[in-house]
């Protein structure tokens, strides 16, 4: 057997990487969501919650526990998919296994990871059991055994334990869950049945035993889960629950299926309460998209120790789950908690009964942003596909004054969770396209439902007519005498600059209503051009509208404004052939320094503008080229010390998006995103290494004009970026501030002056005058984008200011004045 002497365990434990979370800009933020959640720890002061968007710390107090931050890969987290969590009294050491990257370990002073180069079988991880001081770890490839040593701050590894090492005593590699009875034993579930062997034997192959289908009442399948009380030990497969003795050699089994023990749908977890009860939960997982489903209206199940089976919904008047139980989860108190998959945790505790529930984003992977009349701002999380996906499809998320709230096919009329576009009428009225399939996973029914969020009334246009929602009855049959759509498959809901509205069914052409939704036509792009008529993206520049195709032919133009109903002679394609066989992704306008027009393009072969005469390429070696004459020649060089576009690495383009102070900001697929600023011409990267960013793959940008939030949209949440207030709300002066006092001009760059608590420059003209000491006016300060006021230390010459104490007026429209002084310090 395979033993791990005393000097690899100081290499392995050298391998560990010591991670400082880094502190988090005020800049930036980051959104998860943080209800699908699969354990939980509780230590004297905190709880801690495992979900899919990272893990979730709340402080204990006398009442319900108050949420304090989210972990997440940003702080350094290994992975936001956190998969079980394990508290080490002694250290305060939090550790939590994610899906396929290994463990973070959560320590009062930083952070480690632990992964397959450092101690583990796999970065796969299924259980961490924490037993004086021992630590056990569960993967898809085998068991490893750490320990903490008294004043060492990192854990040794002991051994691991798989097939092999144990001569066939751990029946099979892939290893569910594991768990260890009072008596000292430890069981391991698996792919091939389940192992024991007593904690003070693990090295001993003659000490491991199994219980497999040809030896127990277990089936050939896997075991799912498996928990140890001091009177039973319960175990489960998708199909039956399986109880024996604590003590595992008495063979006194005890099984329940569908045929014979009154279960009433597949088991997915159990756990042992009260020494006697089993506590099971229905449902089945899908790991590709991430799903747990039920088809059984009931939530859980308790056998007695009778052996009767008792079935549990959500009562009305008790707020139990009615989303499935990943797992269920107790603790010496007898509190047990229910991790649920999308409403949080709920907690039984002698004290008291309360639900663990953020406000938080409904899905991870976000797929388009949009921000209504009111300045609530609307994320989509589908995709143009028919089935789900691992991380969206989870229907809309709509954020409004710091809350969230999500709509579903579950909790309203909308009739699919694959929502992959969005759209704000000129009525301020609410389109979401969805993906039709021929399966109709999870029963959705495509087409483009339409909500007015003011009267809650809602409409769903079809190929077969419009049809309203009743909230007794449910949906009308389709009205054929209203507009129709050309087929149920939305590839592209769009509004253009006249209000017109554009509904794109994917392979067929466009219906066009007018901002009073009376139909106007229909548009297909001429099939020289476009043989499958594959349009995905929509841009209407206000002099022309732009067609964007996944592969059919490419970047389509209607040169005209005239709507494009009837065809005509106003259509052209580029000659530059990459647009001619790429992915669109998204088309904007500015107008330069010359007054002259700048369509820049965004598509899967690179970032491209025309400026109505002359196309341009950008790239990562030669700032800028220009088509002529069916090549590509130098057109702009980089300078020395420039920034090049997504960092001078070679990525695609995969959104685009033109904010409201004339900035340019590009995604990419693989090295985050580039904001091209028009004025200075210059490429600003950002990127994971530089920024606290979710993940290089920027899926689409939105914008918070109330906050001046840039919405960063990718596969993994949400990330926002200060760029700049469009909509002031502050009403009048009130506390005027200067911060930093005193200010080191070499070191902070910038001291701000703010009108607090809001931060804000009230609406209107404001403006800022610095005075030094002798009364003499030193500079007058315009507004900047975030309505406040930054100096840099120097004067109205450019020449830097001395040391000394400066004075700041700022008036408002209004005239009213509020002043202040800081303290300017040069050098050290």
């Amino acid at each position: 057997m395979l033993t791990i002497n005393t000097f690899t365990l100081i290499i392995a434990a050298g391998l560990f990487m010591l991670l400082i979370s880094p502190l988090q800009a005020r800049m930036w933020e980051t959104f998860t969501n943080t209800n699908n959640v699969t354990d939980a720890v509780m230590t004297p002061d905190k709880i801690y919650t495992a979900t899919w968007g990272g893990v979730v710390e709340y402080r204990l107090t006398d009442g319900a526990p108050e949420y304090v931050t989210t972990i997440t890969s940003v702080d350094g987290l290994v992975s936001n998919d956190v998969r079980t969590l394990a508290f080490e009294e002694s250290t305060g050491d939090l550790w939590a296994g994610t899906f396929n990257n290994g463990i973070s370990i959560i320590k009062p002073a930083g952070m480690q990871t632990l992964d397959a180069n450092s101690g583990l079988p796999s970065n796969r991880v299924r259980r961490i059991i924490i037993r004086q001081s021992y630590i056990y770890v569960a993967t898809d490839l085998g068991i490893s055994q750490f320990y903490y040593l008294p004043d060492v701050y990192f854990p040794l590894l002991l051994n691991q334990y798989n097939n092999a090492n144990t001569q066939g005593g751990l029946v099979s590699n892939d290893v569910r869950d594991i768990t260890i009875a009072e008596n000292g034993y430890l069981y391991c579930a698996t792919a091939s049945g389940v192992s024991y062997v007593h904690t003070d034997s693990l090295d001993f192959d003659a000490a491991w035993h199994s219980w497999m289908y040809y030896n127990s009442p277990l089936p050939n399948a896997p075991i799912l889960s498996i928990s140890a009380g001091s009177n039973f030990v319960a175990m489960n497969s998708m199909t039956s629950v399986h109880r024996i003795s604590s003590d595992p050699f008495t063979n006194d089994w005890q099984t329940w299926t569908r045929n014979s023990g009154g279960l009433v749908d597949s088991v997915f977890t159990v756990k042992i309460y009260n020494n006697s009860l089993i506590f099971l939960s229905y449902g089945i997982w899908n790991e590709d998209t991430m799903n747990l489903t039920r088809k059984t209206p009931y939530v859980l199940s308790v056998i007695e120790s009778t052996g009767n089976v008792d079935f549990i919904t959500p009562p009305i008047d008790e707020p139990l789950p009615e989303s499935c139980i990943y797992r269920f989860v107790l603790y010496p108190s007898q509190a047990l908690v229910f991790a649920t998959w999308g409403q949080g945790t709920f907690w039984d505790t002698n004290e008291a009964y309360f639900q663990l529930e953020d406000n938080c984003i409904g899905f991870q992977t976000i797929s388009e942003i949009t921000t209504d009349a009111n300045h609530n701002i609307w994320f989509g999380s589908g995709w143009l596909g028919p089935s789900m996906t691992r991380k969206g499809t989870r229907g809309v998320s709509k954020w409004s004054n710091g809350n969230w709230t999500t709509y579903t096919t579950k909790n309203s009329p909308l009739t699919s969770n694959n929502i992959s576009n969005l759209a704000i009428d000129q009525n301020n009225k609410k389109w979401f396209g969805s993906w039709d399939s021929p399966f109709e996973p999870n029963q959705w029914r495509p087409g483009v439902n339409v909500f007015d969020d003011a009267t809650g009334d809602w409409l769903w246009y079809t190929r077969d007519g419009i049809r309203t929602w009743v909230d007794s009855t449910g949906w009308s049959v389709a009205d054929p005498t209203t507009p129709k759509i050309y087929n149920n498959t939305i590839a592209e809901v769009y509004v253009d600059k006249a209000g017109n509205i554009f509904v794109n069914s994917s392979g067929a052409g466009m219906t066009v209503l007018d901002k009073d939704y009376d139909f106007l036509g229909y548009v297909q792009l001429p099939t020289s051009f476009s043989q499958f008529q594959l349009t995905i993206s929509i841009y209407h520049s206000g002099s022309r509208y732009f067609f964007g195709t996944r592969n059919d032919r490419g970047l389509i133009i209607w040169n005209s404004n005239t709507l494009p109903i009837g065809g005509g002679d106003n259509w052209i394609i580029p000659p530059v052939s990459e647009l001619n066989s790429c992915v669109v992704h998204g088309v904007v306008t500015i107008i330069n320094a010359f007054q002259e027009e700048e369509n820049w393009i965004a598509t899967s072969l690179g970032l491209f503008m025309w400026d109505g005469n002359d196309w341009y390429k950008y790239d990562t070696d030669i700032k800028r080229r220009r088509y002529s004459n069916g090549l590509w020649v130098n057109d702009t060089l980089y300078y020395v010390d420039e920034e090049r576009l997504f960092g001078s690495v070679r990525t695609t383009p995969t959104s685009i998006y033109l904010d409201p102070f004339g900035r340019i900001w590009i995604g990419s697929l693989e090295n985050g995103f580039t904001m091209y600023d028009p004025v200075s011409e210059r490429f600003t990267n950002y990127f994971m290494a530089n920024s606290p960013l979710l993940s290089n793959y920027i899926t689409y940008f939105g914008y918070d004009p109330i906050r001046g939030k840039l919405l960063i949209g990718t596969p993994d949440g949400l990330n926002t970026l200060d760029i700049g207030i469009e909509i002031k709300t502050e009403e009048k002066l009130r506390t005027v501030k200067a911060f930093p006092n005193p200010f080191f001009p070499d070191k902070d760059g910038f001291v701000r002056i703010v009108n607090l608590p809001s931060e804000s420059m009230p609406k209107g003209n404001n403006i800022c005058k610095i005075y030094n000491s002798a009364g003499e006016l030193v500079i007058e300060l315009e507004e900047n984008y975030f309505a406040r006021f930054d100096w840099n230390g120097r004067n109205k010459d450019n020449k830097k200011c001395s040391s000394g104490v400066y004075f700041f007026v700022v008036t408002d429209a209004k005239g009213r004045t509020e002043r202040g002084k800081f303290a300017l310090i040069r050098g050290n």
